[in-house]
């Protein structure tokens, strides 16, 4: 969070109707990479969870 408000300050030029540390802004990225990350994670994790363990242990 520390490095992201860095950042912005340095980008503070390329922002268009957004102040540098805008709450909002903020609390929207942080809802967007929640998502991207549990979506990335929700189809590996419902494959494991359908396989049988003893299956899977015996072909190792």
């Amino acid at each position: 969070m520390l490095a992201s408000a860095a950042v912005t300050r340095l980008m503070e030029s390329l922002l268009f109707d957004i102040q540098p540390l805008d709450p909002p802004t903020y609390a929207v990225v942080v809802v967007a990479v929640l998502g991207a990350a549990t979506l990335a994670a929700s189809a590996p994790s419902w494959r494991a969870a359908k396989l049988d363990a003893t299956v899977a242990l015996a072909s190792e």
